[in-house]
């Protein structure tokens, strides 16, 4: 049962990313999250129930170090959607979190962990397969600006997942030429040359800055004893690369990295306004557009101006977690990351041989069984005849090495390198709002073996209890499933069709609206329609500039001048290069007749900063010098 567990979830972490190929399906985070939720549940319920129909069965379970961490990380984060998220929160977000927590479960319960570390490569390999394809125009992309997207969205995601796959690759080539297995050596290094190619093709800065960082960690993991004797030349080489790189990848695309600082700049005005409890889970898309017009409001000359666009995540996990869960759940998260990276993974063997001896010594039974938990994940070196008389035969774990005075497990060392490429990319981008990124990061989480601190044992008939609670949460994911894959399909026949049935969006709005999906898609809808058919829905819009400008719109329709001014004026300081709403604000200085506040909307007007020059553009221009004109 193990051996079918550890395999299907290497082959379920390979399809979950190629679910994005499926084009369709307008709400694939949702979805991804839905079937996995579904998968880990019925794994567990078969596993529970083989544990439930063997009444022999006395299966004692450890909790970690690690697992308490990321415990107490996923209840901040439930405790604070309730506590400080106002309004409608995002049905996804339970789903999302859940599915999150029942993968890592049934990664921790898996014994061959090495199967995903290769299923990892393997869908590396497959995403450098479909990058070519779409390089060479055999297969088409999943946007309209970028040639190479994977099966992702866009090439940035594509390039985060391949450096995390790549630093896994490349650490596997590390291990096993270690090990002197040449033939598994030279087919993952087949696979890494693969998947650096892939990485070359999604031309993600990020990603190249993950993989160094990942490929670092791994060869400090792998090889201390280099660092050791070399300390002070790779300290001084690796600050003056980094120093380098920041530069280079700065003059790449000067443009992007200017847009990043920006955002960064009004997430830290975010961060002041709350700095303890945050803003709730997932307030950056609820707020952040109102904060970047507060910016320009108070900075109209800023240089950032000619970047500034609609934002919908910060490009920096960190901050994403200090803007929305505040101080403590930036603390829970370096706790987490203390114990992934600075627990007790190094094993002196002195404890090593005491906890043996300690085994057949002297304590109570539980108090010697709790001593030996770590007899499993270690190397046993050769016994010492102290050893050898007590009577306590060591064993040898092919899979470990020694370092010194130290036991390393080699596996220990890839997921922990994974995480940290992850951890990297994750300073310069979004990868916690892709589903399959945020898998990554859990299976690489759940993959790392750390100490014990509590285990126990359940009662047989809580297992029963367990499955009859599983079976009625999945009937009821089950069915959301089906009414997400209704609701994608209204949405396509939404944009297609003249007069569209609108009976399933409107069913499902006042428990939807909340998310940014659903949010967008159906404001993109109002948007095209007449303004006449504009409702008070449009309040419920995430900020924007073109649903403030929409909401503005509405206001004019229903009479309310001052609410629409001030919706225009707000839309006008989201994206100062935008100049539809500006427009519409000197359109209402005019038929309000006042006279200085059109001359001066009209100067703004002529002076903005394009980002394309347009005949829409051209034509207001002309409009509104030909008035400035008059009143001269």
């Amino acid at each position: 049962m193990h051996k079918i567990i550890d395999i299907a979830a290497g082959a379920f972490l390979i399809v979950i990313t190629l679910s994005f190929l499926t084009v369709e399906k307008l709400f694939v985070n949702e979805t991804a999250s839905y079937f996995t939720l579904l998968f880990a549940g019925v794994t567990g319920i078969c596993w529970l129930s083989l544990q439930f129909f063997r009444r022999s069965s006395d299966r004692k379970f450890s909790i970690t170090t690690i697992d308490l961490a990321f415990a107490l990380f996923l209840l901040w984060i439930v405790a604070n959607s309730f506590m400080v998220k106002k309004g409608a929160i995002d049905p996804f977000l339970w789903h999302k979190w859940g599915a999150v927590a029942g993968f890592y479960l049934l990664v921790r319960l898996i014994t061959r962990k090495e199967f995903l570390l290769y299923s990892l490569v393997f869908s590396g390999i497959i995403q450098t397969i479909i990058a070519t394809g779409q390089k060479r125009g055999l297969l088409f992309s999943h946007h309209t600006m970028f040639d190479v997207t994977g099966s992702f969205g866009n090439p940035g995601q594509l390039g985060g997942y391949l450096a995390v796959c790549l630093t896994v690759s490349l650490c596997l080539f590390m291990a096993n030429f270690r090990e002197k297995r040449i033939k598994t050596s030279v087919l993952l290094l087949v696979g890494s040359v693969l998947q650096v190619f892939g990485l070359y093709l999604s031309d993600s800065r990020a990603g190249w800055v993950g993989l160094f960082v990942g490929l670092g960690c791994g060869m400090f993991l792998l090889f201390p004893s280099i660092f050791k004797k070399y300390k002070i030349v790779i300290i001084t080489a690796t600050v003056l690369f980094f120093a380098v790189g920041i530069m280079l990848l700065y003059s790449y695309r000067p443009k992007s990295a200017d847009a990043r600082l920006l955002i960064w700049r009004v997430s830290c005005d975010m961060i002041a306004d709350s700095p303890l409890w945050g803003h709730g889970a997932g307030a950056f898309n609820d707020k952040y557009m109102l904060y970047q017009a507060a910016f320009f409001e108070k900075n109209p000359e800023s240089r950032f101006a000619i970047v500034a666009d609609n934002v919908g995540y910060p490009f920096n996990e960190l901050l994403n977690t200090a803007i929305s869960l505040g101080f403590i759940g930036v603390v829970l998260l370096l706790f987490l990351l203390w114990a992934v990276f600075w627990g007790r993974f190094l094993i002196p063997l002195r404890s090593i041989r005491n906890d043996i001896a300690s085994c057949r010594g002297w304590g109570s039974r539980k108090q010697r069984r709790s001593r030996c938990f770590l007899l499993p994940l270690i190397l046993w070196k050769r016994p010492s005849s102290r050893t050898k008389r007590s009577g306590v035969r060591e064993l040898h774990h092919k899979n470990n090495f020694t370092i010194g005075n130290e036991v390393r497990n080699p596996l220990n060392c890839t997921f922990q390198s994974g995480l940290s490429s992850w951890l990297a990319f994750a300073m310069f981008s979004y990868p916690a709002e892709v589903f399959p990124l945020l898998l990554l990061s859990i299976v690489c989480l759940g993959g790392i073996e750390s100490e014990v601190k509590y285990s126990f044992r359940l009662p047989h008939w809580f297992y029963g209890i367990i499955i009859l609670f599983l079976t009625v949460v999945l009937l009821q994911v089950w069915r959301h499933t089906v009414e997400l894959k209704r609701l994608s399909s209204a949405f396509i026949n939404l944009h297609k069709d003249a007069s569209p049935n609108m009976n399933e969006v409107e069913n499902s709005y006042s428990r939807m609206k909340s998310n940014p999906a659903f949010n967008n898609y159906y404001m993109t809808w109002m948007e095209n329609q007449p303004v006449e058919q504009y409702t008070d829905r449009v309040k419920d819009e995430s900020p924007s500039c073109e649903g403030y400008y929409m909401m503005g719109n509405y206001y004019l329709k229903t009479g309310d001048i001052e609410q629409a001014e001030q919706a225009f004026y707000t839309a006008s300081n989201m994206v100062p290069t935008r100049i539809r709403p500006k427009y519409a604000l000197w359109k209402l200085y005019v038929e309000k007749g006042d006279t200085a506040a059109a001359i001066k909307m009209a100067q703004t007007i002529l002076n903005c900063p394009l980002k394309i020059e347009s005949v829409y553009t051209l034509k207001v221009k002309k409009e509104v010098r030909m008035m400035l004109e008059a009143e001269q």
